[in-house]
């Protein structure tokens, strides 16, 4: 027994160096293909699109010129009654009904409702003497908001993009939305998302597809893909998103604006739908604030906190203080899908740490790690027993994605092929339970290490995603990588918040993500208010066109 033994021994070490070169190779293959499918189907469309470009529609630009104001700004127009709050609202309702068309982006509007809560602001406005009182009591008094379809408005359509919804209407305000008409604010429309929130594209059969302002043949992402559209194209104020997988700032990064993802926990749930699994949702999902400004991104964040004292943000932060870390790429080992100039991006701000602060900003140790991300943000799921995503689609009936993906090709199905996809990427994760409790023991040290390394006073860089925003349908080439880097955040419970960096050559938004420990949201917020400062932060759609 022993000799046997000592010679098993003997050969896996003799075949173990082919084993690790085997393993190798194929780790380079992945990258390699992943690599040349995400940059020909870029390429591919680029070229066919680039001879419509001219004739086709473009976003108009301004003609009020207050519309591009942050909330704050706003509010505070209409507390010196230089603007009233029936003003701004008409204006903003004109701007949908001007850029609809284009976007496609409201699902469902109480314009007549938001109209009547304008003039009553403007009465009880007419009233109040004690502006500092006002200002504390109800800080956005008259200013409206947009709500992202699977948050809860009263009297408003409540589908979540799903066929197996349609017609439903909230009975009730989210808390969120109850929170902000508490500050003074008046809810108008709802915004597009993909079936049931699952995707990373903002497309359904219900309400069709939405559009990114930045270039109409390109997806907005998703799942808040609506918000980051209207509020883009400055035809909302700002908007409420939710982020389980990236949702808030993957739109935020392809549509050009700022997001935030808060630590779990520190925000209501109640009102965000769909309903099934939502204590499991709760250690990942947020619901969070989507601007065109780091003002109005701390705003929002005190407004919809369970205890915004918690949270510490009003408390000044010294960056020059703080540890950084960065990682431009999404864990490969040889071949990165990352655009070069999304990676430029995380330089620059790395370069601006230094010059400014004059601190030192480490590479982010094990980035090999982060390639697993996909991976760990399906095996966090299933170890958490979260019912299949495809129960999600329609709770009352049992379906086959693979069978519905044949039906699919053929025009039978009444799936989305977004649906289909995240729903065979689920069984194919599930099939395999002891891979499941192996990335899940995996994850787990990873996590305890991000938490040791960044603490309370660390910020770690990187990528938005590996891409500018993709054109339609592209997701479905690679969609792990897309919402790789932004779903990490979400199974690390870390907050983070994009800040744009202005365009690339052919219009399109760039941007990073600032990530700190659980619960400093505060410098993630700080940092990206500094680099709003010194890049400029938002730049308008009809500026960018090339």
């Amino acid at each position: 027994m022993f000799w046997l033994l000592s010679t098993l021994q003997r050969i896996r070490q003799l075949f173990s160096p082919m084993m690790e070169a085997w393993s190798t190779f194929l780790q380079f293959l992945s990258e390699l293909f992943s690599f040349l499918i995400i940059r020909t189907y870029d390429t591919v469309k680029y070229l066919f699109h680039q001879g419509f470009r001219d004739g086709r529609k473009r976003i108009p630009p301004l003609q009020i010129p207050y519309l591009s104001y942050s909330a704050t700004k706003l509010a505070k127009m209409i507390r010196e009654r230089k603007l009233t709050s029936e003003e701004l609202v008409r204006a903003v309702i004109m701007r949908i009904r001007e850029v609809e068309p284009l976007l496609n982006a409201v699902v469902d509007e109480r314009f007549d409702g938001a109209l009547h809560d304008a003039v009553k602001a403007d009465e009880e406005l007419a009233f109040y003497e004690n502006m500092e009182e006002l200002e504390r009591t109800k800080p956005f008094l008259g200013v409206p908001f947009t709500v992202k379809d699977c948050i809860s408005v009263e009297g408003l359509l409540a589908e979540i993009g799903s066929e197996v919804r349609k017609g439903y209407r909230a009975e009730n305000n989210a808390v969120s939305v109850t929170r902000m008409i508490e500050a003074g604010g008046i809810p108008l429309a709802i915004s597009n998302v993909p079936e049931m929130c699952l995707w990373i594209e903002s497309s359904n059969r219900l309400h069709g597809r939405t559009n990114n302002p930045h270039d109409l043949h390109r997806t907005t992402g998703g799942s808040s893909g609506g918000e980051g559209a209207l509020v883009s194209s400055c035809a909302s104020v700002w908007g409420i998103g939710s982020d389980i997988a990236g949702s808030i700032r993957l739109p935020s990064a392809w549509c050009g604006i700022f997001g935030h993802k808060p630590s779990p926990g520190h925000h209501s749930r109640e009102g965000l739908l769909p309903a099934q699994g939502q204590d499991i949702k709760s250690e990942i999902g947020v619901i969070g604030p989507m601007a065109r400004s780091v003002e109005d991104l701390v705003a929002m964040v005190k407004i919809l906190a369970n205890n915004p004292e918690s949270l510490h943000l009003d408390c000044p932060v010294d960056l020059g203080s703080l540890r950084y870390f960065f990682c431009d790429h999404e864990g490969t080992s040889y071949i990165s899908a990352v655009q070069p100039e999304v990676r430029k991006q995380v330089h620059r701000v790395v370069n601006f740490l230094k010059d400014q602060y004059n601190v030192e900003v480490q590479p982010l140790m094990e980035p090999e790690k982060m390639y697993q991300a996909p991976n760990y943000w399906f095996s966090f799921l299933t170890s958490k027993g979260f019912p299949e995503l495809k129960t999600g689609f329609d709770p009352e009936r049992t379906w086959d994605p693979l069978i519905e993906l044949v039906k699919h090709v053929g025009g039978f199905s009444y799936r989305t092929i977004n649906a289909i996809t995240i729903s065979l990427l689920d069984e194919m994760h599930r099939s395999d339970a002891d891979k499941c409790k192996e990335l899940e023991a995996e994850f787990q040290e990873y996590k305890r290490t991000v938490n040791e390394l960044l603490g309370n006073d660390g910020i770690l860089i990187l990528p938005s995603s590996v891409t500018v925003a993709p054109f339609h349908h592209g997701t479905l080439c690679q969609p792990g990588l897309y919402f790789g880097l932004a779903g990490l955040i979400n199974v690390l419970q870390l907050p983070s918040t994009v800040v744009p960096m202005g365009v690339d050559a052919h219009g399109q938004p760039l941007s990073v993500q600032i990530i700190a420990g659980y619960g400093q949201d505060r410098l993630t917020l700080a940092l990206a208010q500094a680099l709003e400062d010194k890049f400029g932060g938002y730049i308008p759609p009809w500026k960018t066109f090339t």
